[in-house]
């Protein structure tokens, strides 16, 4: 995050990190657990899925405009295991 010229929830620090991985950022998925890792991934072009726990200021994540809100990371692994992909995951 301190390599990027801005912080979430500007797309910056996405892009960068797509672009030292050699990935498009259409091909990422950003998991987070606030508003702003949302709309960092919105503005990113990047699909995003949202724990309802963790640094969230203490804003529920439900409503967020996200693809998916998984209770857990070891949730999480067992969607992408099971689908390939966490998008649309319950």
């Amino acid at each position: 995050g301190d390599d990027a010229h801005a912080k979430k929830p500007d797309p910056a620090p996405l892009l960068l990190a797509a672009e030292r991985l050699g990935v498009a950022v259409s091909g990422m998925l950003m998991v987070g657990d606030s508003i702003n890792d949302a709309q960092a991934a919105r503005a990113a072009g990047c699909p995003v899925v949202l724990l309802p726990h963790g640094y969230n200021e203490g804003e529920p994540v439900h409503g967020v405009d996200c693809d998916g809100i998984v209770p857990s990371l070891a949730a999480l692994a067992d969607c992408v295991r099971r689908c390939g992909s966490a998008v649309g995951a319950p």
